[in-house]
């Protein structure tokens, strides 16, 4: 075979590796756009159920923490005097 008979080459290619029809490209065309449909709305609803769960705990959040009882954040009810020999008790004397 030389160089000057491309469509021969072509010809032997398209026989050995079928070329799909213009009718089957659509055909998987609409058979991708199917399954992508399918994922986004199957993300959607997942998404939707999330929120909807966010919303609940919020909701529960909201009617708990009005009624707990904080022990963890009480600030001390005497001033502790500075310590000798911190750096602000030493400031203090100059």
């Amino acid at each position: 075979m030389t160089g000057t008979e491309p469509h021969l080459t072509h010809g032997r290619l398209n026989a050995k590796v079928p070329i799909p029809t213009v009718a089957e490209q659509r055909a998987l065309q609409l058979e991708k756009v199917k399954n992508d449909a399918r994922h986004w709305t199957m993300l959607r609803d997942v998404r939707a159920s999330t929120v909807e769960d966010h919303k609940g705990l919020i909701e529960s959040a909201a009617h708990t923490v009005p009624k707990a009882k904080p022990t963890w954040c009480r600030l001390p009810t005497t001033s502790n005097p500075p310590r000798t020999g911190s750096i602000a008790s030493k400031r203090a004397r100059r």
